[in-house]
């Protein structure tokens, strides 16, 4: 049993982050859903909500792989057995995730541009850059993923890399990645109950989105911790306040 005083150490920022997330779900999760849905239903018509969704949607993008960055030295001289190979098959699910993030944040900001330009095509010139700039990106945040996991062989280009403080703020940008992507399952799963009446239904939308919107951020904690069965269980207990509204409501 851990003690309290030492989930805040480097190698238990996995249960941190959970109970972070248990107490965002339990507490925050009404208010977030509906100031998220807020923002989304203005970002229909007003340009100031539609910007803002675009920083949101980038945040999520980019805070991501600087985090990766950042962390990755103090997580490979704390834990020497982490590896490449434990990644298999999970680039998948973390590549498709950015993949969509990219294109919301490239649609948007094509839509912005035409609302404030007032000129029609301005989206049709974005296409092409968008078509082949959105994949490229999306593979960069991918190869940074598998990156992350990669024995490091040379020294830093930075020093900074190299000190403890380098993996506390990697830890903290993706504590704040992972937060967005949760707000966006939150407000997803508090219309759920509205959108499907069928249990089935519920179940199959709760696990899709949870492989594309939840998992994705929490995989550089999960390869690391996944042998360690509380890590597990925190998880699914972080979100037992969305699990129990799927069957009582």
């Amino acid at each position: 049993m851990i003690e309290f005083k030492k989930i805040f150490e480097a190698k238990n920022r996995a249960l941190l982050l959970d109970v972070i997330i248990f107490f965002v779900n339990l507490i925050l999760m009404t208010v977030l859903a509906r100031l998220f849905a807020s923002v989304t239903e203005d970002a229909k018509t007003n340009v100031e909500s539609k910007s803002e969704m675009i920083v949101f949607f980038l945040g999520i993008c980019l805070l991501s792989p600087l985090g990766a960055i950042l962390k990755r030295r103090g997580a490979h001289e704390r834990n020497p057995e982490l590896s490449a190979d434990a990644v298999g098959c999970l680039w998948l699910p973390y590549f498709l995730s950015q993949l969509m993030f990219w294109i919301f944040a490239g649609v948007m900001y094509a839509e912005v541009l035409e609302q404030i330009s007032g000129d029609s095509s301005a989206s049709t010139r974005l296409f092409l850059p968008l078509f082949i700039g959105v994949p490229l990106a999306a593979a960069f945040n991918t190869l940074v993923f598998f990156f992350y996991f990669l024995k490091p062989k040379h020294e830093p280009v930075f020093k900074f890399l190299q000190r403890p403080q380098a993996e506390s703020l990697g830890d903290t940008l993706l504590f704040v990645n992972l937060i967005g992507y949760q707000v966006l399952w939150l407000h997803l799963m508090s219309e759920l109950v509205k959108d499907h009446k069928g249990l089935f239904d519920r179940l199959f939308t709760f696990a899709f989105t949870a492989v594309f919107i939840y998992l994705p951020p929490r995989l550089f904690y999960l390869v690391e911790n996944r042998e360690r069965p509380r890590v597990w269980w925190m998880m699914l207990l972080s979100n037992s306040p969305i699990i129990l509204r799927l069957f009582l409501w």
